[in-house]
């Protein structure tokens, strides 16, 4: 389900940054968390690193959207082709996660 989706997409933007999407310093509630991943877009991937490619940003906006809808329908197609490239963009997203959890880059 599209649920499976926003997880993922948790997982990946964890994997990129070393940080949840929505967790603050400043939380003192649970509550507070929540209204924010109900309520609050994440904060872009590349505003916390520049080094990260910047299809993620996409990436990451389509899969951790609010509405189940608007996510992918299927992991799968976080892997096609970007529009901007024209080439798949799931071997850099493995190249790139690689190196960020195993400390290569």
């Amino acid at each position: 389900p599209r649920s499976d989706i926003f997880s993922l997409g948790v997982v990946l933007y964890e994997m990129l940054t070393h940080r949840t999407p929505f967790e603050r310093p400043s939380d003192t509630t649970v509550f507070a968390l929540m209204n924010r991943i109900a309520g609050e877009a994440h904060q872009s991937v590349r505003s916390l690193d520049p080094a990260i490619p910047a299809v993620f940003d996409a990436i990451l906006s389509k899969s951790l959207a609010k509405k189940a809808e608007e996510r992918y329908a299927r992991a799968g197609e976080m892997a096609v082709p970007s529009a901007t490239s024209g080439s798949p963009i799931f071997t850099p997203v493995l190249r790139t996660i690689s190196a960020r959890t195993f400390g290569l880059a």
